[in-house]
């Protein structure tokens, strides 16, 4: 299970029309802020479990790169069918496997930080002893709060 979940919608979209019709169902709209809300809430209600959530919601469809649109042209579509902006919904989940990754970053960044040429790379990025050694402890810190308790 996770520890704690982000959601980011943008640009829902709603179905317009009721009944078993395939033509009235397929026909959509896009979603007001407050309705792409309640559709994502009534989705994490059906989930097994219960973490903190943070949820975002835009109405703003995501825009697309202006050369990833002409992949859709190698399938039949001309230039007016290609999308330039998609519906998108994402998800960052945070759980206690988290712990080892912040392990291994911290166990690398501390022989970076000890290393000559490490150091003299920190030193011309305006990095001093006590950034260092702060850096060290907040990445300790972080990974003890994921269940990480062994120390080096």
């Amino acid at each position: 299970e996770p520890l704690a979940e982000t959601y980011v919608t943008r640009g829902g979209h709603v179905v317009v029309g009721e009944g078993n019709n395939s033509s009235n169902a397929s026909a959509h709209r896009h979603a007001s802020a407050y309705e792409s809300s309640l559709a994502l809430d009534a989705a994490l209600r059906l989930e097994r479990y219960r973490a903190p959530r943070l949820r975002c919601v835009s109405e703003a469809p995501l825009p697309l790169p202006l050369t990833f649109p002409s992949v859709f042209g190698r399938w039949g579509a001309t230039s007016s069918e290609t999308p330039r902006f998609v519906s998108a919904t994402t998800r960052l989940r945070s759980s206690a496997s988290y712990g080892t990754t912040l392990a291994n970053i911290r166990q690398g960044w501390q022989r970076a930080s000890r290393s000559a040429t490490g150091k003299a790379a920190l030193r011309a990025w305006g990095v001093d002893d006590d950034e260092l050694e702060e850096t060290s402890e907040k990445l300790w810190d972080a990974q003890r709060a994921y269940g990480g308790d062994d120390d080096d």
